[in-house]
C-alpha cells in the first residue's frame, strides 16, 4: 500500500527533521533552514495519506456504549451511516479546496522559507483526500480497494 509508505516515511522524516532541528538550535545556535515549511509539507503527506489508511482498515476510534445495547441491525445501519457522513464531509472538504487551490495558482503564493509554491501543497491534499473519498465509496459499496494480488485473505 502506497500511501502506507508514504505516511510513515513522511512521519519518520519530520521527526528527524525536528529532532535535528532543535539539537542544532541548542548546541550551535544554529536552525535547519525551512524546517518549518518541511515539518508542514510532511505533516500534510503523514495526515492525508494515513487517514485513507485508517479508514480502509476500519481502525477508526469507536465508542460503543450503546453496541451491546440496541439489536445488531442498528449496529450495522449506524456503521453504514458513518461511512456515509464520512464520504460526504470528505466530498465537502475535496470541494472547499477548489478555490483557495485556484486562488493560490494564480497569486503565485510560496512557503515562507523555502518558497515552494502553494499550489503544489494543495495539489498533494486534493490527491490525498481524493483516495479518502475513494476509499470511503469503497466501504459504502463493500468493494476493497489497495488490495494486493498476492496477498491472501485471512
Amino acid at each position: 500500500m502506497l500511501p502506507k509508505y508514504i505516511s510513515s516515511i513522511s512521519l519518520v522524516i519530520m521527526m528527524l527533521i525536528m529532532v535535528a532541528d532543535v539539537l542544532l538550535r541548542a548546541l550551535f545556535n544554529h536552525p535547519i533552514i525551512g524546517a518549518y515549511d518541511l515539518v508542514g509539507i510532511f505533516l500534510l503527506l503523514t495526515t492525508v495519506f494515513g487517514i485513507s489508511i485508517v479508514i480502509s482498515k476500519e481502525k477508526e476510534i469507536l465508542i460503543d456504549l450503546i453496541d451491546r445495547i440496541i439489536p445488531i441491525k442498528l449496529v450495522k445501519f449506524l456503521k453504514f451511516l458513518t461511512n456515509i457522513l464520512t464520504f460526504l464531509i470528505f466530498c465537502f472538504l475535496l470541494y472547499s479546496m477548489i478555490n483557495p487551490a485556484i486562488s493560490s495558482w494564480k497569486y503565485g503564493d510560496i512557503s515562507l522559507e523555502l518558497g515552494v509554491p502553494i499550489w503544489f501543497l494543495w495539489l498533494i491534499s486534493v490527491i490525498g483526500v481524493s483516495g479518502i473519498i475513494l476509499i470511503s465509496l469503497g466501504k459504502i459499496l463493500k468493494v476493497k480497494i489497495f488490495i494486493h494480488p498476492f496477498i491472501k485473505k485471512k
